[in-house]
């Protein structure tokens, strides 16, 4: 298996806030360590969001939110809830990065917002 590029390694206070919700969330053992590499990417898949019937409703969708909003992509009210203004941000935010215009918020999407 090929060892992390270290660009692909995120170190930031926003991964521990990510991590603390996706624990809290999906009740995961990612370690609280500010460090956003292989394992939390394979968890970041695991649980990915998109945009689907009937909505996703939770805190994760609310970190999302308040990310999108810090970088100015997310206009709504931050209510945890993945509707068609969470999916018009992704996808403008997808497109800004050069990521895969898909609407899912997988490991490499969340790389980006934890930037």
């Amino acid at each position: 298996k090929e060892a992390s590029k270290p660009s692909n390694i995120v170190v930031n206070s926003r991964v521990l806030e990510w991590q603390k919700t996706m624990n809290r969330v999906y009740g995961l053992n990612l370690a609280q360590d500010k460090s956003y590499g292989p394992d939390s990417a394979k968890k970041a898949n695991a649980h990915q969001l998109y945009y689907k019937m009937p909505t996703i409703k939770n805190a994760y969708v609310g970190w999302l939110q308040k990310r999108l909003k810090e970088l100015g992509y997310y206009k709504g009210k931050i209510d945890n809830s993945f509707g068609k203004l969470t999916y018009k941000a992704i996808i403008a935010f997808q497109v800004a990065k050069g990521l895969r215009k898909d609407g899912f918020v997988g490991a490499n999407t969340v790389r980006e917002l934890l930037r």
